[in-house]
């Protein structure tokens, strides 16, 4: 307590009070007997009486923290930079040194973090894991290093085939004619990247043809694919195919 109350000398021969009781746990506690003046009060000074309880010399700025009665942890006083810039917490605060438990391994959570994350699903992060198995068994080898390089190489890719076109498409609806963008490639582009490409070239039929089954009697025609129906026949027949 910061404050003092005036002064009361009590009889020479002051005789106990056998009515007073301590009271029970289901008692409200009444409190300290005198008032506490709060930490707003102004402080009285020193103890003339106790020159030991004399406070030194106080700077300004200077913090003080008061603490519950009930607490018994006795008044300090602290600089206003002392107090501002400590934080007495972190001494009590436990290390750890694998704070991305559960997960076994902090690869392990970085990977399961960037799945959650981009949100992927179960079906991607499923590849995800198993492309990274393949690397670690040393299965196959990963050189990718960034984004950069990834983005470099999708446009390396793109250039081998057509690209895709944007153009505005207009379809009227009730009195307003509304616009849309549509990406589309050239067919004709399309079908030479198609040609060009040594995986389909033996696949494609440039020959009509005209087949035929025997039923035991005679052989009956069929058609099966373009290349065996009458148009396609006609047409190399105009253009000397």
């Amino acid at each position: 307590m910061r404050g003092s109350s005036p002064r009361q000398y009590p009889p020479a021969d002051p005789l106990p009070d056998f009515h007073q009781t301590d009271p029970g746990p289901n008692e409200p506690d009444p409190g300290p007997n005198e008032p506490d003046p709060g930490p707003n009060e102004p402080d009285p000074g020193p103890n003339e009486s106790n020159p030991d309880l004399n406070q030194p010399a106080h700077k300004l700025d200077d913090i003080k923290v008061e603490h519950h009665p009930h607490s018994q942890i006795p008044s300090t006083v602290h600089r206003f930079s002392e107090f501002s810039c400590s934080c007495p917490t972190e001494d009590y605060v436990p290390h750890n040194d694998s704070p991305w438990e559960p997960f076994r391994t902090r690869l392990d959570f970085e990977v399961a973090e960037i799945a959650l994350e981009a949100a992927m699903t179960k079906d991607q992060t499923n590849r995800l894991i198993n492309l990274i198995h393949r690397s670690a068994s040393g299965n196959d080898m990963f050189t990718l290093q960034n984004h950069d390089e990834v983005r470099s190489l999708w446009d390396l890719a793109s250039q081998r085939y057509t690209r895709f076109q944007n153009d505005a498409v207009s379809v009227p609806l009730g009195n307003e004619v509304r616009k849309f963008d549509m990406h589309y490639r050239p067919l004709w582009d399309w079908v030479l990247d198609l040609l060009r490409d040594k995986r389909l070239a033996p696949h494609f039929v440039f020959d009509a043809q005209c087949l035929s089954k025997f039923n035991g009697e005679r052989f009956v025609r069929f058609i099966n694919e373009p290349w065996t129906a009458d148009a396609f026949w006609k047409a190399q027949v105009c253009f000397d195919i």
